[in-house]
């Protein structure tokens, strides 16, 4: 043999085997949500509960190895950078389509633009005669407010007139109205005098004409109580002397009533 023999490579060390472990589903969980779970290095990572299990139900948990894991990991890194090529590749593609969706939408916009021009231009000219054709109406309108103003005006002067002179005639015929009122007025006023005096003078001559009876009922009454007391009947004396006593206050107040109508007079 050439040389020493070789020393044997050592064999490979096993990888360790996954782990395996049973966890319980809280009462807590809702159904739906991924539960996290500790691995025996330590690491926290998220499982989903089987369907069908509850709360207080168990279920295995598979743990990876570390080999195993690095394995896991370099694949989700190739699926990461492949789905970000993807998404590169989508991205691209979208702003191809949005910048060619950009352009149809410039030209789309241009001829828009480019109608949208053409009808100003044809509003403006519209309105630009039926301008010219408002203002030749509104002048025909305004001459013909004009003529009617000026007529209204005369007619308003007119009425004007008519009633200033209809105001005086009544002004007039008021003041006649009044002074026959006054007139007439006054000689009702005087007749009503006369006719008061001539009441006053007959009340008058009433009333003297009752103090002349009185007085010839005072003098019989007078006389009738000297008889009396003559003949000592000297209740009727005090009786007549009362009845003589009021005619005097009947005169009195005769004289009194007398007194004040010819005040009157």
């Amino acid at each position: 043999p050439r040389g020493p023999a070789a020393a044997a490579a050592p064999a490979p060390a096993p990888a360790p085997a996954p782990v395996q472990t049973k966890v319980m589903v809280p009462q807590s969980w809702t159904p739906g949500t991924p539960l996290i779970v500790e691995a025996p290095n330590g690491r926290h990572m998220s499982v989903q509960v089987p369907t069908g299990l509850r709360g207080g139900d168990y279920f295995l948990v598979h743990f990876p190895n570390d080999a195993e894991e690095q394995m896991q990991l370099a694949e989700a890194m190739r699926l990461s950078l492949e789905e970000e090529r993807q998404h590169a590749e989508q991205q691209r593609l979208a702003q191809e389509r949005e910048l060619e969706a950009a352009k149809e939408a410039s030209r789309q916009q241009l001829a828009e633009e480019s109608r949208k021009r053409q009808e100003l231009l044809r509003q403006a000219h519209e309105a630009q005669v039926l301008a010219a054709q408002q203002a030749r109406a509104a002048e025909a309108r305004e001459l013909e407010l004009r003529h009617r103003r000026e007529q209204e005006a005369e007619l308003e002067q007119a009425r004007l007139q008519e009633e200033a002179r209809q105001r005086e005639a009544k002004r007039q015929a008021h003041l006649r109205a009044a002074a026959e009122a006054r007139a007439i007025a006054q000689q009702e006023a005087r007749a009503k005098a006369e006719q008061e005096a001539a009441d006053e003078e007959r009340k008058i001559a009433f009333m003297l004409h009752q103090v002349d009876t009185i007085n010839a009922d005072i003098e019989s009454k007078r006389q009738q109580k000297a008889t009396a007391v003559e003949q000592e009947d000297y209740m009727l004396a005090k009786k007549l002397k009362l009845e003589g006593e009021q005619l005097v206050a009947q005169r009195q107040q005769l004289e009194g009533a007398i007194a004040a109508a010819q005040v009157r007079l």
